[in-house]
């Protein structure tokens, strides 16, 4: 049985001012931790498929609104690049 990792833990005992966006904390499949900045690996297909059904949107309506989230100049987002799996389900929506 393989354990969950608490990824927002090992990204707050890396530096305790980095906040990840909520919305991504339960599609973050790795991380990758380096000097300077954490790159945080999510599944695109998870997050847009959390904004369908809990905002009932279309398709590309959740996309766009993936695309909105981090559209801010916030601080303590910066040392953070999210980089997003493609793991969608049906190739023809790749």
């Amino acid at each position: 049985m393989t354990k969950a990792v608490d990824f927002r833990k090992i990204i707050n005992e890396f530096n305790s001012d980095i906040e990840i966006i909520k919305e991504f904390d339960r599609h973050i499949l790795s991380i990758v931790v380096k000097d300077s900045h954490i790159e945080v690996i999510c599944s695109f297909w998870g997050i847009i498929t959390e904004f369908m059904n809990e905002g009932n949107l279309e398709y590309s309506d959740a996309i766009l609104k993936v695309m909105q989230l981090d559209n801010n100049n916030d601080t303590k987002r910066s040392d953070v690049t999210y980089f997003f799996y493609d793991d969608q389900p049906n190739p023809q929506l790749n």
